[in-house]
């Protein structure tokens, strides 16, 4: 099978202004990224991300809420650990979202340059209802 659903997080410091995606060491994510081929090992937490998008509400995945508090928070020990990049650099984000893609991998001749992958986007997966003001 050459596709697959993946969750995307992205947060912001506006709610209205720029999203920066999180990038994770094995998931699809970037287009642009080699695919990652790790074996007999895993990533568990991409994994994860991966086996949630697969059973279609974050209510089914609570663990996820944990995750995303801690990426709120700046959390040096969670973006070393299990992300690949922190978009902020540092900074804590305001609000944060998960969006739900279809990837289909492309394939392509040897040595040419491309994308990997072409991504469709289906909805959101976190907050359904959007972003709460209080």
């Amino acid at each position: 099978q050459n596709e697959r659903i993946e969750l995307i997080v992205s947060s912001s410091m506006d709610a209205t202004g720029e999203w920066r995606e999180y990038e994770f060491p094995i998931k699809p994510g970037n287009v642009e990224k080699t695919p990652r081929w790790i074996s007999p090992y895993h990533c568990r937490l991409d994994w994860q991300l991966w086996i949630a998008s697969l059973l279609g509400s974050i209510e089914r995945s609570p663990w996820i809420y944990n995750l995303l508090v801690k990426l709120l928070e700046g959390d040096q020990q969670v973006l070393s650990a299990l992300v690949a990049n922190d978009p902020w650099k540092g900074k804590k984000p305001k609000y944060i979202r998960i969006d739900r893609y279809r990837y289909r991998f492309l394939k392509s001749k040897p040595g040419q340059k491309r994308p990997y992958w072409q991504r469709e986007y289906i909805g959101r997966f976190y907050p359904r209802q959007g972003i709460r003001t209080a």
